[in-house]
């Protein structure tokens, strides 16, 4: 359920976050451009604060390709697959359940698109090898062969 301190609490902490360029996953920035190429839209599901997690993304020289009023986070609900079920009603729930994917590197992740209905893809980018990801519907060594997968 929400937590009404959430939206007091981030704007402070975020604006102390330090103002660095953030590391992102390799390839992200082309992976993103080419998702968006496709006119995929893209949806940024983090269990972080919202200021925090755009900040962090922002840092990262991503924060263009999530739209603002988007996404789901922690903010929101402490429920990862309640933030995924939040991204696709903000945004107009416009895509049938299959048409939907997650791309995630925790098991967490895959859970939560589980727990919504939708596909998952891992990738082993983060501290999770692929027998931790094996439930996801597909899983790739990185960004890259997401896009092999979702091409099919």
């Amino acid at each position: 359920s929400p937590r009404p301190a959430a939206p007091i609490l981030d704007r402070p902490i975020a604006s102390r976050l330090p103002v660095t360029r953030a590391s992102s996953a390799p390839d992200a920035h082309e992976v993103t451009s080419a998702l968006a190429g496709t006119g995929a839209e893209l949806a940024l599901v983090t269990g972080n604060l919202e200021a925090i997690g755009r900040s962090k993304i922002g840092a990262a020289g991503l924060g263009d390709r999530f739209a603002p009023g988007g996404g789901g986070f922690g903010s929101d609900s402490e429920v990862r697959a309640d933030l995924v079920r939040l991204a696709r009603a903000r945004a107009g729930q416009r895509y049938p359940d299959d048409a939907v994917v997650v791309v995630g590197d925790t098991p967490r992740d895959v859970l939560a698109a589980r727990g919504a209905g939708v596909r998952v893809i891992a990738v082993t980018t983060g501290a999770y090898d692929a027998a931790a990801l094996a439930d996801a519907d597909g899983v790739a060594p990185d960004l890259t062969g997401v896009l092999a997968l979702l091409r099919g």
